[in-house]
């Protein structure tokens, strides 16, 4: 028997990433007397971003080489942002049915999903600078964000379950001191510190649209019409008790 259930494609993992990744940019300026020089570090979802060197600028009279891959070098100050895995959250998870989300524009179908299951995920910010007084004013920008240890980011999640806001949690001992102090003595000093965030998210099953009654009518044994109750009276009162009960917090 054919379904008439339609899927909505719906989010994964990755606008996660990229909202916590746009909490963990941050603006310094290097010179505190000229505010007109600022610098801004992105963190990388991809790892620190690399580029060729500027010996050509750098040694206009040295003969032209060709450029390769080998040749490219982290631009400091630079970060990168790891997701180090996810774990199941059984304390946030609930098994419901399906349930009333939402119903489509024109008001003939209904969507449904099963509960968005809870995931908490962990992430590394790594941060490297060639001078310890840039990184002080990284590390003072980021931390400043966790005055109170956690921050609630809005989140995209598509059509459906439009924009939630999921808390972002600074880890207890960090940041982290990775500097190499043992290194080459022919290499200068990179100077690098690693914070770990919690992020509470959830990852969304599909949703479905199914077919809403049109119209119930109460019919007498002598087939008598007592009562009738149109689809358009069930999508009115269904909309004003669904826009009570969900809010913006899954």
């Amino acid at each position: 028997m054919a379904s008439n259930a339609e899927f909505v494609d719906i989010m994964g993992f990755r606008e996660y990433d990229e909202a916590i990744a746009k909490l963990l940019t941050v603006t310094i300026y290097p010179d505190k007397d000229d505010r007109s020089i600022a610098v801004t570090v992105a963190p990388k979802l991809s790892g620190m971003q690399k580029e060729f060197a500027g010996q050509d600028k750098m040694n206009p009279t040295r003969p032209k080489q060709k450029q390769i891959k080998d040749d490219k070098t982290v631009v400091y100050p630079a970060s990168a942002l790891t997701r180090l895995g996810w774990e199941f959250d059984l304390s946030r998870w609930t098994k419901v049915g399906y349930r009333k989300l939402n119903r489509t524009e024109e008001g003939n179908r209904i969507m449904q999903s099963k509960h968005p299951m809870p995931y908490e995920i962990q992430y590394q910010l790594d941060i490297v600078t060639k001078m310890r007084s840039t990184m002080n004013m990284i590390v003072r920008a980021i931390a400043l964000k966790f005055v109170d240890r956690e921050v609630w980011v809005p989140v995209y999640t598509g059509e459906v379950f439009g924009t939630k806001l999921v808390p972002v949690k600074l880890a207890f001992g960090g940041p982290q001191d990775q500097t190499d102090w043992e290194h080459d003595e022919n290499k200068d000093t990179v100077f690098r510190m690693v914070f770990t965030f919690n992020m509470e998210v959830w990852l969304f099953p599909d949703v479905t649209s199914v077919p809403t009654v049109k119209k119930i009518s109460v019919v007498s044994d002598d087939g008598v019409v007592l009562s009738e109750t149109t689809d358009q009276d069930v999508i009115d009162a269904t909309r004003r008790v669904e826009n009570a009960r969900f809010s913006e917090n899954t």
